[in-house]
């Protein structure tokens, strides 16, 4: 195990509320959820997992440790000269188990990637984003019920109060193969294009990440390639045996992204790829940015005369909550803030 110190400096507030809808504290299962989720979705659009590796709209990956012992000592007695986490990777492998999994757990097998602890959390006194009840009273539209009855309903966001600030984790790696492969790229993919936390849909969770060197604040940006070829692929034999069946391919950043022009084309589900719409709004603060990408979002919304693929899109609410697939995305370039989107639409081919 290796210890790696992340610093992580919010642009938009961080919002890891607990089951109460309350924000007390940074909770490391939202963190590390988060970094999850990322990385399932990389490798998804990466082509790594596949429509087979999902079962109603879930990743696979469920292993008995019992079974996982057995299976381990077995390969050991197999094949003596191959190391540790080879021979783990094959037991996983013959499971079922898809990359994700491998690297971030499934029930029955921990991971690769944990927490420690986090620290030097510090608070800001600032806070600029917005609070309290959005109405867009533009937007306001007549519902229809099945008993005949009419109600006008004014399109409404609500922003609880969360985290400005700065803090540092402390995350603990099983190997380096995992982190110069596919932790430190995932941290950076997730400063440029990804969130932490939750509550995505009103813009929350957007962060810079640094690596604390010998307390010196590193910058990622030379991790833009998932080494995903450093992990072997497996398959069954006609004798039940676990064989290699290849390697994985790298992929950059630009390989999963693609830069689109049009909000209309962010709804495109058939599009295997992450898509990232610049540019919408700059010159504007950041209480501004988000409300005119919440405004300009829920405008596009109503395009989408199918009630189904309206919400499968664009989320819903009540018990059967799912999240948005079109994410108001604010970033920062040149020093300047500026507002556009993120489109994981494609991820409804899964089942997502």
């Amino acid at each position: 195990m290796s210890e790696v110190k992340v610093k992580f400096k919010t642009i938009t507030p961080l919002w890891t509320g607990d089951a109460w809808m309350e924000n007390h504290e940074i909770r490391p299962s939202s963190i590390i959820g988060s970094l999850r989720f990322w990385f399932e979705v990389i490798c998804y659009f990466a082509g790594i997992t596949t429509d087979d590796d999902y079962e109603n709209g879930k990743l696979k990956g469920n292993i008995e440790n019992k079974n996982f012992r057995q299976e381990f000592l077995k390969l050991k007695n197999q094949e003596p000269n191959k190391d540790k986490d080879e021979l783990v990777d094959m037991v996983l492998a013959k499971f079922g188990i898809p990359l994700p999994a491998r690297i971030f757990g499934c029930t029955g097998w921990k991971g690769k990637i944990g927490i420690k602890k986090i620290t030097d959390v510090s608070k800001s006194n600032d806070y600029d984003y917005y609070q309290g009840k959005l109405e867009i009273k533009e937007l306001e539209y007549t519902k229809k019920y099945q008993n005949g009855q009419t109600k006008k309903v004014t399109p409404t966001w609500y922003f609880s109060k969360g985290f400005v600030g700065e803090f540092t984790i402390i995350f603990e790696i099983k190997n380096n193969k995992t982190k110069d492969t596919i932790f430190y790229p995932l941290l950076n993919f997730i400063e440029n294009y990804g969130f932490l936390g939750g509550k995505w849909n009103i813009g929350y969770g957007r962060a810079k990440i640094f690596l604390k060197i010998n307390e010196k604040e590193i910058k990622l940006d030379d991790y833009k390639e998932f080494k995903f070829s450093q992990f072997n692929k497996y398959k069954k034999d006609e004798n039940d045996k676990i064989v290699l069946n290849g390697y994985y391919s790298d992929k950059r950043f630009d390989d999963i992204i693609n830069n689109k022009t049009d909000f209309k084309e962010l709804k495109n589900k058939n599009h295997k790829k992450i898509l990232i719409l610049k540019d919408q709004i700059s010159n504007k603060n950041l209480e501004e940015i988000i409300k005119e990408l919440i405004r300009l979002k829920a405008t596009c919304r109503r395009d989408i005369s199918d009630y189904s693929e309206r919400h499968d899109i664009f989320g819903t609410g009540g018990n059967n909550a799912q999240g948005t697939k079109i994410l108001p995305w604010i970033y920062e370039e040149n020093g300047e803030l500026k507002g556009g989107f993120v489109s994981i639409a494609g991820l409804l081919r899964s089942g997502e």
